[in-house]
């Protein structure tokens, strides 16, 4: 998470229904057990290839068919999939999420995912706390990134 307008992504949670998500999103969301809650929240697609790679199922994805191609790599795919539907992409890989950004699309990483659930009141303050904490063993964010998300915090909760 780069910086952020808190107000604008506040302004584009309320209208966020759907997304892409690619793999590394899957598998930080699944191990913190926040993924099948995300996917009765948003309409998450993904590729047929990315559920492949992460061995992870039954998470109400909405799976998509890749063409067959062998010269362009599963997170390019993806991002072109996410180009064509005009929907933002969830990852947690820095590459895919400089691509978006060159691409004038909206990203999130699996932060802004936990962030986005209590702003929907899906979770409550402390399952926030809960989930960042077990971020934070398996991700790798700086210290930053993890300030900036308490900032961002703190504004959501005087607003719900």
């Amino acid at each position: 998470m780069t910086e952020f307008n808190i107000k604008k992504i506040i302004n584009d949670f309320k209208n966020f229904d759907s997304a892409f998500i690619d793999a590394s999103s899957i598998i930080y969301l699944n191990k913190i057990n926040l993924l099948n809650r995300l996917s009765k929240t948003l309409k998450l697609y993904t590729l047929d290839k990315i559920i492949t790679e992460t061995g992870i199922i039954d998470m109400n994805l909405i799976i998509c068919k890749s063409k067959k191609t062998i010269s362009i790599s599963n997170d390019d795919l993806l991002l072109k999939c996410t180009i064509e539907k005009k929907i933002p992409v969830i990852s947690d890989d820095k590459k895919i999420l400089i691509k978006a950004g060159k691409n004038n699309l909206d990203y999130y990483n699996s932060i802004m995912m936990i962030l986005f659930l209590f702003y929907k009141n899906v979770i409550n303050n402390d399952n926030y706390t809960l989930y960042i904490c077990e971020l934070k063993k398996i991700a790798r964010y700086s210290d930053d990134i993890f300030l900036k998300a308490d900032r961002f915090f703190k504004e959501l909760s005087k607003i719900r």
